[in-house]
Parts: structure tokens; sequence; C-alpha cells
């Protein structure tokens, strides 16, 4: 199923799409091999994230979803944010916008965090943070 607004802006959503998360852009250094690396000794950040994607996928809309899982700063302006979008904007042409980061449980609350952008109805995850050790915010 193709998209009927190629032509608008990447963050406005179509009422008709639920939320959804990629992994398009996600990057080697927090990435699966990191992800994998610190859950082998238990499977609760497995669990965690995998809770976190049943109930992100089926709230409401993309706003709703991110709304429920941001902490009080949600938004990332540090230099390595900052970099990566620009190699991701150049590399594939798009409007990254602002490196937010979720956390896995409702209301900003636990360790596990996934950083990324929002593209139309997706939260596209660069960086997958399950100790909160990227950019914590004391």
């Amino acid at each position: 199923m193709g998209y009927k607004d190629t032509f608008t802006s990447p963050h406005v959503s179509r009422e008709d799409e639920p939320p959804a998360i990629g992994i398009t852009y996600l990057q080697s250094k927090y990435g699966l091999k990191n992800f994998f690396k610190k859950c082998k000794k238990s499977t609760a950040c497995v669990d965690v994230f995998e809770e976190f994607i049943d109930n992100f996928r089926n709230l409401k809309d993309i706003d709703t979803a991110l709304a429920k899982y941001s902490g009080a700063v949600s938004k990332s302006k540090d230099a390595d944010s900052q970099k990566i979008l620009d190699v991701i904007r150049k590399k594939h042409n798009i409007d990254t916008s602002d490196m937010i980061h979720v956390h896995c449980k409702p209301g900003g609350k636990g360790a596990f965090v996934l950083h990324g952008f929002r593209i139309r109805n997706r939260f596209e995850i660069v960086w997958i943070d399950p100790d909160h050790a990227v950019h914590k915010v004391d």
C-alpha cells in the first residue's frame, strides 16, 4: 500500500494511519547487536521492548503514542544527535526534524529508552538504549 499524499510534509499524519515503529535508520553503535549483548543475561529488557511495541502500535495515533511514552525532556539537541541526523538527512534526503527519545514505559518512566525521529505516523528508531546511557537527563 503506497502513500497517496507523497508531497505532503513528512510530519503530517493521516487520521487513518495507526502509529508504527521503524528501524530503517538504526545505527550500529546503539543498534541490535548492542541491544542483544546487553539483554543476553536477562530477557527482561526484551520483554519490556516487546510490550512497548505492542502498546505503542495499538494507540490511536502517533501524537498520542509519542505523548504517552515521552518524558519531560524529549528532544535531544546534543552534538552526537545533530551529527547523526545530518548524516541521515544527506544520505536519505529526508527531513529528520529533531532527535527525540521515548521511554518504553508510559509517562517517560523506566531506564529503557529509544532515540529516533518522527516521519508521518512512524517513530524511526536510531538508537536502542536499554540502560538510558545515551543522553541521560540528570
